[in-house]
């Protein structure tokens, strides 16, 4: 059995812990956000690019047609995970409800201590169905990156695959 002291310490404790993971996921949002924005940009030049080369270079442009097309859909995956790494969730802000608090003053039936372990026990939940969220959401951002490389080597892939078939043929 916990003291009060001792107690209170736990519930800072978790409170900074939660603080963390909060700040954290606010950090991959930001990335998530950035990267959203230079795949979008990307992906759609990429696509505007093969719709103009198309016309205007006949079989010869085939090859950059293919790449960028190929490419452009890659990316605006990428940006696809990025928009669901974005996806909001139930954030469990630190702390309690000046509500909660004075129900728990006003109460004849709660002690302070009996609070104390009420609050640390639910603190515990909503810092799991929080980590939940945000392990999903590193996931999501991580496949993100990747199609970063993916995209790239699709783009080059095709360009070069495409050109050789055109000279050979």
């Amino acid at each position: 059995m916990l003291l009060i002291d001792e107690k209170k310490f736990a519930i800072a404790d978790a409170n900074e812990r939660l603080k963390a993971l909060i700040d954290l996921t606010k950090f991959n949002d930001t990335q998530a956000m950035g990267l959203f924005r230079l795949y979008v940009t990307l992906g759609v030049t990429a696509l505007g690019a093969a719709a103009a080369i198309a016309p205007a270079w006949g079989s010869a442009g085939w090859a950059a047609v293919v790449g960028l097309t190929l490419f452009g859909i890659s990316i605006l995956v990428g940006a696809i995970q990025c928009h669901r790494a974005m996806i909001p969730g139930d954030v469990p802000f630190p702390g309690r409800d000046a509500k909660w608090w004075m129900a728990v003053r006003d109460s004849e039936t709660w002690s302070f201590e009996a609070a104390l372990d009420e609050y640390i026990d639910d603190a515990a939940i909503r810092r799991d169905k929080f980590l939940a969220l945000h392990i999903a959401a590193a996931g999501r951002l991580t496949w993100a990156r990747r199609f970063a490389y993916v995209s790239a080597m699709i783009g080059v892939a095709a360009a070069v695959g495409v050109s050789f078939w055109t000279a050979t043929t």
